[in-house]
């Protein structure tokens, strides 16, 4: 772990993992969106990766990284489940206070506008999927760093953000 690498910190559901044929499968599918895995690939040599997510019974989320075969991206010390995520928002963002970079990963507007209130230092970044995505109001007044539609569109996003650290 290097202080100077961006840590990049992941929602689960609809951000990493195949929610919606999850559930249309009788919670049997675990599959992760098509690219995810390569994307994890190359993310992985630019940043620190982690979790930040809402622990969802009655399947674990550890289970489901376990399933796709990306726990191996994911150390325990940087795998943050609560059941209410936002209520732990500041420690889990404390934990990283310094690194340079943090970044957040989401499918919920709602969760990127009060992460960025918590720490506005924090580089939120939206995925548009899932039906949180087509469904939720824009926030006034807040918007997030970056909107993407998978995580293979992350990678270059986070190349740039490496790139800012050799300038500074």
């Amino acid at each position: 772990m290097q202080l100077n690498k961006p840590i990049v910190l992941f929602d689960i559901d609809y951000t990493l993992f195949n929610t919606d044929r999850f559930k249309k499968s009788g919670l049997k599918d675990y599959s992760l969106y098509p690219g995810n895995l390569e994307a994890l690939e190359d993310l992985a040599e630019l940043a620190d990766l982690g979790i930040f997510s809402q622990e969802v019974p009655p399947v674990s989320q550890i289970r489901k990284l376990e399933e796709t075969g990306i726990r191996r991206y994911f150390p325990n010390q940087r795998i943050h489940l609560y059941a209410d995520k936002l209520a732990e928002t500041r420690r889990v963002l404390e934990k990283y206070r310094d690194r340079r970079k943090i970044v957040l990963v989401d499918d919920k507007l709602s969760v990127l506008d009060q992460v960025k209130k918590t720490n506005p230092r924090v580089v939120t970044v939206w995925i548009n999927k899932g039906p949180y995505a087509k469904q939720q109001p824009e926030i006034e007044g807040s918007k997030p760093d970056a909107e993407v539609g998978d995580l293979a569109s992350l990678t270059p996003f986070i190349k740039n953000l490496c790139v800012e650290f050799l300038v500074t």
